[in-house]
């Protein structure tokens, strides 16, 4: 079934590239444990934007609240993930009134998924809490939302017709603009590095 809109190609996105990590435990010892969880925050960051909804909306309503854990705590966790994961490729601490509490992304540990565990996290000799979260128990609770989604989008011409204006407006909002000092240096670079698609000439 072919996507419909920015939506319905994001989401099938995600559906397709979370499978594919998903097989890569039979290949690697280590774990891609890290790109799967950012995969998610911003799978679910994406599927909220398109909604017009808050950035961490379906991360907290598909994969949080279900699990009983409240919209205050459920945020940090989002940014935790999102923002470490994105800027420093590791998640962030949150700090409790004081108390550093450790992100620990755990792969195909489903009964440990959002319990509480005391560790030397960081292994620098210091025992802090951790909150577990296990990134199969994430992707399917998000790819089964996220399939729904796709088919709405087949039989739902306002969804499309909606998600399809937000995405608009995003490409404009993070449009990168070329500085006037930048435009000489690009200008070169595109005249120099552009060839013919068609290969060269008489091969």
């Amino acid at each position: 079934m072919k996507p419909r809109g920015a939506l319905a190609e994001l989401v099938d996105r995600f559906h397709i590239h979370g499978r594919q990590l998903n097989k890569l435990d039979r290949l690697a010892r280590k774990k891609p444990a890290y790109i799967f969880a950012l995969l998610i925050a911003i799978a679910s960051e994406g599927i909220s934007l398109l909604r017009r909804w808050p950035e961490d909306a379906v991360f907290h309503r598909v994969l949080m609240s279900k699990r009983g854990v409240p919209e205050a705590v459920s945020a940090d966790l989002f940014r935790a993930i999102r923002h470490g994961l994105a800027h420093r490729y590791d998640t962030n601490l949150i700090d409790v009134d004081g108390t550093q509490v450790v992100v620990v992304i755990a792969w195909r540990k489903p009964s440990s998924h959002l319990t509480v565990t005391e560790g030397d996290w960081l292994g620098d000799g210091k025992r802090r809490l951790g909150v577990l979260l296990d990134v199969q128990s994430m992707w399917a609770a998000l790819d089964d939302y996220a399939r729904k989604v796709f088919k709405a989008t087949q039989h739902d011409p306002q969804l499309v017709k909606d998600s399809e204006a937000r995405a608009h407006q995003l490409v404009r909002k993070y449009k990168v603009c070329v500085s006037a000092e930048s435009i000489r240096a690009w200008r070169r670079f595109l005249a120099t590095r552009t060839v013919d698609p068609r290969g060269p000439k008489g091969k």
